[in-house]
């Protein structure tokens, strides 16, 4: 019953937030910024043959080719589906799906992780869905799909809390979290370096119950051998992770848990320009909680964290990450310190520090709805009803958000691409992305979206980890463009502009295009182009 009741709050949710429109796959949110990265990582996966490594697409950045991690794309759901790609709707995905899966989930691992906590009545479970539903962080990453999959997070709370609780074996623990990890890691690598730490958190604590450090010790590499066999053929150990920097810029402010929601005395800090990563707002709802959750628990909260050390080494661990090594007091730098060198593949990996923050939000929450749930006395109900309310009522622009930029219609109609270049393979970007930081990330979200619609490779990648080989793929020369490519030079470019483009546009080959802000120069060889159905957005350009 109690899960029934989360699965339906979360269709409800999901209802109130999300149009018909987006769960079919349609909108403009679709089709720009990170998640037109995601749709066209799978549209262009799922048209390409099996390669090795399994997630390999060589119809971006072609010919070398990149993994679908990069492009955020869920390889879990991409892995599966694609062996029905011929069957599944012309331009079908799966990400406004995900979207509703995210907000049962949330809803449902909420529930699971509360009644682990021994809160098992029907208003344990309203009240912990409505309030994991509610949570800031969470409703705050809509642009980004599989980082959004935070049930995960939860689910790996309450494995840990009801191994401990309940007593479940050893074997069996370290196999659910096991099966936790590699899903998590096929979700978004992110939640599984995360969903990973609790599993080690959980092996400290039993070691230290028991007495059997090594046991723990040989669960953990049987895990972490099985992990490292299932990602190898997948490519996550393959050298295709660039270093972009950025550990310090994408961290969390000090005050990131006060601010950023409706009623919070500070909007979102951010001090770098890229401290929203470290969106981290518990909303006043959990703070209406929390004194009277550490008042009821006072006697018990020092032996309950005595029991957990790895717990909380590991949620200490994750905070102090999420904070960097350069900590911010609002608008001041109050703390600094070297990385130790060990640590530097890992931030290079791990960059947007920010977010390692999430879980350890999570554990407040749980702590503070789980304590106020077991006093089983009238006020502690209605102090949840109270906090509830205004823990809905302080993420009321979050959802506001959600409304208007999912109901938003679509900003183009790929048919009419297809209509006037019908016989386009290829797409050639001059330059190829962040070869020139002045251009913006926009046109190559639009064009990596045309291949993946209309059926043609790509040269450049348009993912978080670009390559480098900026130049490396320029056609010299002055022959002829092949028929079935299309050539585009973003903003004027010249520097990088093949010489055969120069000639395609004395030859009268060439088009200024118009896509929303930006005016391409698109060059077609091909006899059947038809520049008109692109209507009134193409101008001649002249010699």
């Amino acid at each position: 019953m109690a899960y029934g009741l989360a699965i339906l709050i979360g269709l409800l949710f999901f209802a109130a937030l999300f149009p018909l429109s987006f769960l079919l796959g349609q909108g403009a949110y679709f089709e720009q910024a990170d998640a037109a990265q995601h749709v066209s990582g799978w549209l262009l996966f799922a048209a390409d043959r099996w390669r090795l490594p399994l997630l390999l697409t060589q119809r971006v950045d072609s010919p070398t080719g990149v993994p679908i991690f990069l492009t955020d794309s869920i390889p879990l759901v991409a892995l599966l589906l694609k062996p029905f790609y011929g069957l599944l709707p012309d331009g079908f995905h799966y990400f406004g799906i995900w979207h509703l899966i995210i907000r049962i989930g949330q809803a449902v691992g909420g529930v699971y992780l509360i009644r682990g906590l021994g809160c098992r009545s029907l208003f344990a479970a309203l009240a912990a869905a409505l309030f994991f539903l509610c949570w800031p962080a969470n409703l705050f990453r809509l642009g980004h799909t599989a980082l959004a999959t935070h049930a995960l997070l939860l689910v790996a709370l309450a494995f840990y809390v009801r191994a401990r609780l309940y007593g479940w074996r050893t074997s069996r623990t370290h196999l659910a979290f096991a099966v936790l990890d590699a899903t998590a890691l096929l979700t978004h690598p992110y939640l599984g370096i995360v969903v990973l730490a609790v599993h080690v958190a959980f092996a400290i604590d039993r070691a230290w119950l028991e007495r059997k450090p090594l046991e723990g010790l040989g669960y953990l590499a049987a895990t972490s051998g099985g992990l490292a066999l299932l990602l190898w053929p997948l490519g996550y150990f393959a050298n295709t992770i660039r270093s972009s920097g950025g550990f310090a810029h994408y961290s969390m402010n000090l005050l990131s848990p006060l601010c950023g929601s409706d009623f919070a005395p500070c909007t979102l800090m951010d001090a770098t320009g890229g401290q929203y990563e470290g969106m981290n707002a518990l909303g006043l709802g959990t703070f209406v909680l929390l004194p009277f959750a550490l008042f009821v628990s006072r006697r018990r909260l020092l032996p309950m964290i005595g029991s957990a050390p790895g717990l909380m080494l590991v949620m200490l661990g994750l905070t102090a990450y999420a904070l960097s090594n350069i900590i911010w007091f609002g608008p001041a730098i109050v703390g600094h310190y070297k990385v130790p060198h060990l640590l530097i593949p890992l931030i290079d990996i791990f960059r947007v520090s920010g977010r390692f923050f999430w879980l350890v939000g999570y554990g407040i929450l749980a702590f503070g709805l789980a304590a106020l749930l077991l006093e089983k006395r009238t006020w502690a109900k209605l102090l949840i009803l109270a906090a509830l309310i205004v823990q809905w009522a302080d993420t009321t622009s979050f959802r506001n958000a959600i409304r208007e930029q999912t109901s938003a219609p679509a900003l183009y109609d790929f048919e009419d691409w297809k209509t006037a270049f019908p016989d386009l393979r290829h797409i050639d970007i001059y330059p190829a992305y962040r070869c020139d930081t002045s251009i913006p990330d926009a046109p190559y979200a639009f064009l990596q979206l045309l291949a993946a619609r209309v059926g043609a490779t790509i040269n450049t990648s348009y993912v978080a980890r670009p390559s480098s080989r900026c130049g490396a793929g320029d056609r010299g020369g002055t022959g002829r463009l092949p028929a079935d490519n299309l050539f585009v030079a973003l903003n004027g470019e010249t520097t990088h502009r093949p010489a055969l483009i120069s000639k395609a546009i004395a030859d009268g080959l060439c088009r200024n295009v118009a896509v929303r802000d930006q005016t391409l120069l698109m060059c077609s060889n091909d006899p059947r182009v038809n520049w008109a159905a692109l209507g009134p957005a193409v101008q001649p350009v002249l010699p």
